[in-house]
């Protein structure tokens, strides 16, 4: 994590991320469970849907100081990989995009159960 790091205002996750925390997190559910917490959870933080393809598994939510990228893959028939692309709208990000990460994984867990991160690593 270097001084670039602390000031962009993009930040994902990744299976191989150096952090365990921006690694790719595993749900115990499906997809459709998987996209109906991410939905409930979008509504308690007032994101707006702006973009939804169930083909490629993506969800793309916009708030008023950022924007947010979801992809979820069903690995197996009990098992869904979460990834997420957040951009803040600020000139420097003083890491608050990983935060916003961190706490959107932090409230993703208390609604489904979590199996672990960075798996297929």
């Amino acid at each position: 994590m270097g001084l670039f790091n602390y000031f962009s205002n993009l930040a994902e996750t990744k299976e191989r991320h150096e952090k365990r925390a921006y690694q790719t997190h595993y749900f115990k559910t499906n997809y459709k469970k998987a996209k109906e917490a991410f939905l409930a959870l979008a509504a308690d933080n007032t994101w707006e849907l702006k973009s939804e393809n169930d083909t490629y598994g993506e969800l793309y939510f916009k708030a008023k100081k950022h924007h947010m990228i979801v992809t979820m893959i069903q690995t197996s028939p009990a098992e869904t990989a979460v990834d997420l692309k957040v951009q803040t709208y600020y000139i420097a990000g003083f890491n608050r995009p990983k935060k916003l990460i961190e706490r959107t994984f932090q409230s993703l867990q208390e609604r489904l159960p979590l199996k672990g991160t960075g798996l297929k690593a």
